[in-house]
């Protein structure tokens, strides 16, 4: 092919290059599966319509062929989950329901990053976990890298939720990320770090997290280690519990225990408090928020204005109320040891009431 002067790229094309709608929409068009790739194809698409100029079958190809992945620096990041590592790979909307995994640990110790979950390593875009438990050591150590840890999964994405779902066990995020102390590892009862919506469930394990680098608020928390809303429908939790009794530590310092250790501004609470998870009441507290009565009261707020979903999203999250009782039933780690200074002795292994499932 013999260029002409109309074909060259010039000096202004490539300033033209970093400053427009690509440019500006790197971070908004990002996603799990082409990173910026969207926006850098915004970005040299009128070179490339300069260069294949009278050849649409050519310049279409070159579209296709420069949407690929941006700004990529390669590390092996594993996610290690007690089912899946995670549901990315397999694509959005994927669904879990009625699962369990018990045992004495689920760990991943690494040169880089480390995610490591109960059930999943982490939940792609909505996706949705129902009507499961876990009663498991749930634990990463990273030389080097960056640590998420949560009982049921790693971490949550956008759109994605967890809804009537337990985890019993410990959670114990070990960070070898001090480059700087706007990052950090996280630690979560639940979640380690989360966007989405979080409804009905509950935690009960300790939560330990190692070389936190922001000592004034650590992402260590019962429900969640670090959750944020920077965008539409995210950062939700309601009618969630922790044990009243747990220890929250980050750097070897026992701290105040709270649903979720790092919160974005804009994250939103509601009926999400302490409790005695080893109470006969409690199950019937929990199954309360499946009533007819308590999912009505829930849907009235978070369709309300302030948090802003509608029915067909809430429809779509969920499955089928299926009036049956699942075996998703309160379990303490047998002999599992407790810090004494935190007043809750050691407890058997029980089988508690049953709860409903959505």
């Amino acid at each position: 092919m013999t260029s002409s002067p109309e074909n060259k790229i010039t000096r202004s094309d490539l300033v033209k290059s970093a400053v427009n709608v690509g440019a500006l929409g790197m971070e908004f068009s990002w996603t799990y599966y082409k990173q910026m790739n969207i926006a850098f194809c915004l970005m040299v698409a009128n070179m490339l319509k300069k260069i294949y100029a009278g050849r649409p079958d050519d310049y279409a190809e070159a579209l296709h062929r420069h949407c690929a992945f941006f700004n990529i620096t390669v590390q092996f990041a594993p996610f290690v989950g007690g089912i899946a590592g995670g549901s990315l790979s397999i694509g959005s909307g994927v669904r879990i329901d009625n699962c369990s995994v018990t045992g004495s640990a689920i760990s991943l110790t690494a040169e880089n990053w480390a995610y490591t979950g109960g059930i999943l390593g982490a939940q792609a875009m909505n996706g949705v976990i129902t009507n499961s438990w876990t009663d498991v050591t749930v634990s990463a150590i990273s030389k080097s890298g960056l640590t998420c840890v949560g009982g049921i999964t790693a971490i949550n994405s956008n759109g994605a939720m967890l809804a009537n779902c337990a985890a019993l066990g410990d959670v114990i995020s070990h960070n070898g990320y001090t480059l700087t102390s706007t990052i950090s590892g996280a630690a979560g009862g639940l979640i380690g770090q989360a966007t989405g919506l979080l409804h009905n469930c509950y935690a009960s394990g300790n939560i330990e997290l190692v070389n936190a680098m922001d000592v004034a608020a650590p992402a260590a928390g019962m429900l969640v280690g670090k959750i944020s809303a920077s965008r539409a429908l995210n950062g939700v939790v309601v009618g969630c519990r922790y044990e009243t009794a747990s220890v929250v530590t980050a750097n070897g310092t026992q701290i105040e225990t709270a649903a979720a250790g790092a919160m974005g501004d804009t994250v939103r609470l509601e009926n999400v408090s302490a409790a005695d998870t080893g109470a006969k009441t409690f199950a019937d507290t929990m199954n309360e928020g499946l009533s007819t009565a308590g999912l009505g009261r829930t849907d009235r707020w978070l369709t309300g204005e302030d948090v802003g979903f509608t029915a067909e999203e809430l429809a779509a999250l969920r499955p089928r109320l299926e009036g049956r009782n699942a075996d998703l039933r309160r379990r303490e780690r047998e002999g599992h040891p407790r810090d004494s200074e935190a007043g809750r002795p050691p407890r058997g292994r029980q089988d508690g009431p049953e709860r409903q499932s959505l």
